[in-house]
């Protein structure tokens, strides 16, 4: 089956994700729709922007990240949205706390933490900063109050819960302790596996 944008399709589709029931999927006009049963119900322009990450939460209700940092819930054919970067917000996921992590273009990591956004400083043992690269690509939130982030130019970065919401413990993984390349473009988990799609190659 094709669906072709000026005839099934609104715009550009910029962005997809598996729901509960069928494919959520978000326009470069800011319009969202669901393709489930062979039928592709669209709902009301819910943002301003092109859409850049998708996640679901329930069978009805979707997060949406914008290319204008904007992250917004759409529930009940109603949209709420936080301005949270400068750039295109370009990655969503729940942990397993029920935190939603985001990561944009210009490097800016937060979570949703019992109802409120904090932004997410990261730590080593001697600095505080963005994840190295800057450039948010991936993000895979995972068991034990562990996420990673992807980079463009910094590789992975591994987050553990630190004291508090606001300050993270990170650790970076590059070429130095195996990557193919520092250029990391997507991250998938398969219960203790991680998997790392560079430009150079895949790891795990």
């Amino acid at each position: 089956e094709t669906l072709r944008v000026g005839e099934e399709l609104e715009g550009k589709v910029t962005a997809m994700t598996l729901g509960m029931q069928g494919v959520w999927l978000g326009t470069e006009t800011g319009e969202i729709g669901r393709a489930d049963s062979g039928q592709l119900r669209w709902s009301q322009q819910v943002a301003n922007r092109s859409i850049a990450a998708l996640h679901t939460e329930t069978a009805s209700t979707v997060w949406l990240g914008t290319q204008d940092g904007q992250v917004c819930r759409h529930a009940q054919n109603e949209t709420d949205c936080d301005v949270l970067a400068d750039s295109a917000i370009v990655s969503l996921d729940f942990d397993t706390a029920g935190r939603l992590w985001f990561g944009s273009e210009d490097g800016a990591v937060g979570a949703l933490i019992e109802g409120s956004w904090h932004s997410v400083r990261l730590t080593t043992a001697n600095e505080g900063h963005s994840p190295r690269g800057s450039s948010v690509t991936a993000l895979e939130a995972g068991d034990a109050g562990v996420t990673w982030i992807g980079t463009r130019l910094g590789g992975l970065t591994r987050v553990d819960d630190g004291d508090s919401p606001h300050e993270m413990n990170c650790t970076f993984i590059t070429t130095a302790d195996g990557l193919p390349s520092d250029a990391v473009t997507d991250i998938a988990a398969s219960g203790d596996t991680l998997w790392v799609s560079t430009t150079g190659g895949i790891a795990r």
